[in-house]
């Protein structure tokens, strides 16, 4: 692994892109978490109709149907539903993979930043259903007007999701300013002195092994990632950091994580309990996402 590091090194221009974090994070998926790439490896294959073809799961994805029609609200539901996958799959990697870029806990909203890091795969995903679906619905003879309308169903239901997940992170995610009052500011790098979480002597002291399990110890190296209004920012140094004020950062975070996907699968034992109801029966294509979001939950 050194001599990777050291053959990265020479090329300057290509050091920039592989300690980029979003194509950090893609690295890590594929190394530490390639159930997490297979889910959306099959979505993938549905939509090109490499998977399922003759079972039509393609047009399950194109044409959702509900309560006999195909609309904008079919296709709102069907965005809704894929906006609770994506969410899903971001608090996943989160979960498995925050821990290995300690960098993340000195910045504001942690996992915010890590989300918008983390776009690639979900983007890719989402763009090429908007295309793959506008070509379907064009070939169809719909009017402008519908066609218009649907597109906009599911990017409206893909919105309020991943919108009103991230809301409610904003308001109880954690950093080490709301947590600890240390000063964070994001415009510059800070002074490298050492902080030093002040401890209770009665209290239980953490260890940074319980945010890195296994044999893993190393971090994962990142010069720069995207800020706010997708500005490249340098990655701000960790190491005058105390590690268990670090630690406790993530532990924070991870429990409201934790908690978003208990009701998240509350809410899906809820649909399923009266899926008989008419109104429960929303498009398959959303019972699809919805499926998959059930299985990323448990694999975290």
């Amino acid at each position: 692994m050194a001599r990777v590091h050291v053959w990265i090194d020479r090329f300057p221009v290509l050091r920039k892109i592989i300690y980029f974090f979003p194509v950090q994070l893609i690295l890590v998926q594929l190394k530490k978490n390639p159930v997490l790439i297979a889910f959306w490896i099959i979505l993938f294959g549905f939509l090109s109709g490499s998977i399922a073809s003759r079972y039509g799961v393609f047009y399950l994805f194109v044409d959702p149907e509900y309560l006999g029609k195909v609309n904008f609200l079919s296709y709102l539901i069907l965005g809704f539903a894929c906006g609770g996958f994506v969410m899903a799959y971001q608090i996943s990697c989160y979960i498995h993979n925050a821990f290995r870029f300690p960098f993340l806990a000195t910045l504001r909203k942690p996992f915010l930043r890590f989300s918008t890091n983390n776009f690639i795969i979900p983007f890719s995903f989402q763009l090429t259903y908007l295309i793959l679906a506008l070509k379907f619905l064009s070939k169809e003879d719909f009017s402008s007007w519908q066609m218009t309308g649907d597109v906009l169903g599911f990017i409206i239901g893909n919105a309020i999701f991943i919108l009103g997940s991230l809301l409610y992170f904003f308001r109880t995610g954690k950093d080490m300013e709301s947590l600890y009052g240390v000063v964070i500011s994001e415009r510059e790098m800070p002074k490298p002195k050492r902080v030093i979480l002040n401890r209770d002597p009665n209290e239980k002291t953490l260890k940074w092994k319980t945010i890195t399990p296994g044999k893993e110890a190393r971090d994962w190296t990142v010069h720069s990632y995207i800020g706010n209004w997708w500005k490249i920012k340098r990655a701000r140094p960790f190491e005058h950091y105390d590690k268990e004020l670090l630690n406790r950062i993530f532990i924070q975070n991870h429990g409201k994580a934790v908690l978003f996907e208990i009701i998240v699968l509350g809410t899906l034992l809820i649909m399923g309990i009266f899926r008989q109801v008419p109104v429960m029966m929303i498009p398959a294509g959303a019972s699809i996402f919805l499926l998959f979001t059930l299985y990323l939950m448990f694999s975290a």
